[in-house]
């Protein structure tokens, strides 16, 4: 299961605000916010709304054994990965 500090990074791997990973899971803002500052572990069902939000926006969690947990990109991002719509133009 993804832990805090993999939601942080994920969310920075991405460029995803709090308020974009939790309109992606679906959970409040103060879910996101609590959970990542470990504050409050939020109900089974929303760190698994969480993490596949993550996965599905191409960041991969790693259990890295010895060397530690982490994240990494599980592919391109593409047009349609934000949520609410396309990425925003970076020309």
């Amino acid at each position: 299961m993804i832990t805090a500090s993999q939601c942080r990074a994920g969310r920075a791997l991405i460029e995803w605000t709090e308020d974009q990973l939790a309109e992606a899971a679906r959970v409040s803002v103060r879910t996101i916010a609590d959970f990542e500052h470990e504050r409050n572990l939020p109900p089974m069902t929303s760190l698994q709304a969480i993490e596949a939000a993550l996965l599905g926006a191409g960041v991969a969690l790693v259990d890295g054994g010895k060397a530690g947990v982490g994240v990494r990109h599980s592919r391109k991002r593409g047009a349609g990965d934000r949520p609410g719509g396309a990425d925003r133009d970076r020309r």
